[in-house]
């Protein structure tokens, strides 16, 4: 197993000794110094039941966590841009019990490119390779959780561009499943409600945290009814058809890729939208992250945070 820093601890304990993970879940960056800009992927999205056990490297960007940035400067040729890491599974990390804090662990497998250095790493450890640089986000991970932002910081040694690769490394409470309780497969047809169209064989209910993929089906989920979900994210290149009906979602809703043709109602207490809706319903207390776009009505009978994010309003 896989040892993480305590909560209680201003000197965390380096993760020890692992195999290679998997191929799969690498997350490549790219970064564009006079461009300010950091873009991290994975290398296709995939369908597979790759476990999720309780300690472990998961990597996946954008299916089993989110590496987002801004803030990007430059100053003393050394390159700063705060780094956040989000929680995409329908499970804690970070943690084993549920309280104590392990935390989470972004490690490069690969060091960054044309002679640039982490200049600021929370330390060095030995997971994959000898000496890889890590950043430590000391806290539990709910749920679509954003975590706190951490401040990396590269020296340039003159490059303008370079690429690095990091896996991400954390804790959870229960060894068993993937963390996604329903990941659309489209295998039999487009219907939302066919139960073979869904990695559990099961239609997902309102307890569910459901996941459409950006790539790799056969066919995209679209509504013949109004349905439910505990939380729901569609990736990038994704698409979800509410065929007119209406989603009732308790939790987070993450529409990086499109939803379209209905309603999405809100309920959840704390939840986070972000991405592309149609109409939005919000019965709850909604917090919006990054500019968040509505092709439809907006009506918020219980709150909507908007902050530092933007909201815009396309009603045809």
């Amino acid at each position: 197993m896989v040892v993480l820093a305590g909560a209680c601890t201003d000197n965390p304990v380096a993760p020890t000794l692992k195999p290679e993970p998997e191929p799969l879940a690498t997350i490549e960056c790219r970064v564009n110094v006079p461009a300010h800009s950091m873009v991290c992927s994975y290398p296709e999205e995939v369908l597979g039941g790759t476990a999720i056990r309780a300690t472990r490297i998961i990597g996946g960007q954008d299916r089993f966590v989110k590496l987002a940035n801004y803030g990007n400067a430059v100053a003393n040729d050394t390159l700063s841009i705060y780094v956040t890491v989000q929680n995409l599974l329908a499970k804690p990390l970070g943690t084993t019990d549920g309280v104590t804090v392990t935390g989470v662990t972004v490690f490069f497998s690969e060091d960054p490119s044309n002679g640039v250095t982490v200049a600021n790493a929370t330390g060095d450890t030995m997971v994959t390779g000898a000496a890889q640089p890590y950043f430590l986000y000391n806290q539990i991970l709910t749920t679509y959780q954003v975590s706190d932002p951490l401040q990396w910081r590269f020296a340039l040694n003159g490059a303008s561009a370079f690429t690095f690769k990091v896996y991400v490394l954390a804790s959870q409470t229960d060894e068993s499943g993937n963390g996604l309780d329903a990941v659309w497969s489209g295998g039999i047809s487009s219907n939302w409600f066919a139960a073979g169209n869904w990695s559990t064989g099961s239609v997902p209910d309102a307890t569910s945290v459901v996941a459409v993929p950006g790539s790799g089906v056969a066919n995209m989920p679209v509504l013949t009814a109004s349905a439910s979900a505990l939380a729901l994210r569609v990736a990038s290149g994704g698409t979800l058809g509410l065929g007119g009906f209406n989603l009732a979602v308790g939790g987070n809703v993450d529409a990086t890729g499109a939803i379209s043709n209905g309603s999405v109602t809100m309920s959840g207490s704390g939840s986070l939208l972000m991405g592309s809706v149609p109409a939005l319903f919000v019965t709850g207390s909604t917090a919006l992250q990054g500019s968040t776009k509505a092709t439809g009505a907006v009506a918020v009978t219980g709150s909507l945070a908007v902050a530092d994010s933007a909201l815009s309003i396309s009603v045809p």
